[in-house]
């Protein structure tokens, strides 16, 4: 468990970039190397108006392929 002023360090990756979702792993680990949270999260770009999924904006998909933020 961590508890505030714990010392951890949060981690994101992309897993996986597909055309139309991206899988992301984040971890929080401790200070000495207890991993203290890993989850998966899916995020699928869709329309407001439609609400189906649509293809991921290319300036978005090229700023995660050079692991930099989008509008950067």
């Amino acid at each position: 468990m961590s508890r505030f002023g714990d010392s951890v360090t949060l981690a994101l990756a992309v897993e996986r970039l597909g055309t139309r979702s991206l899988t992301l792993a984040l971890q929080c680990v401790a200070a000495d190397g207890e991993l203290r949270m890993q989850m998966r999260q899916v995020l699928v770009t869709t329309s407001l108006e439609t609400h189906r999924a649509l293809e991921i904006p290319a300036a978005l998909r090229d700023a995660i392929l050079r692991g930099v933020p989008a509008g950067a």
